[in-house]
């Protein structure tokens, strides 16, 4: 669980990123799944903007995607949702104390 200033952080460092990964009318299949899943692994945060022909909410379907993906929800904003999981064996992202 990530505390509040961690949270602030992490929203701070997704204002610097672009949108890299996007879901469509096909919503979520496997290998959007899988895609997210290295991508993950890779950066640690990731940017995921939504296509306007996608019907559900931008937040359900972010909660959905991090359930999955067993990840948390930096944010919502407009139709885009940032995701973070931390990379266990070496973190990539440092928080500040």
């Amino acid at each position: 669980m990530l505390t509040k200033k961690e949270m602030r952080y992490l929203r701070g460092l997704s204002n610097k990123l672009k949108a890299q990964y996007q879901l469509g009318k096909n919503e979520i299949t496997d290998s959007f799944l899988s895609l997210l899943e290295k991508a993950l692994v890779a950066k640690e945060i990731i940017k995921v903007h939504v296509l306007q022909s996608v019907d559900k909410e931008v937040t359900s379907l972010a909660l959905e995607v991090a359930a999955r993906l067993n990840a948390t929800v930096v944010e919502t904003k407009g139709k885009t949702f940032t995701l973070y999981r931390q990379y266990v064996k070496a973190p990539k992202i440092k928080f500040p104390l």
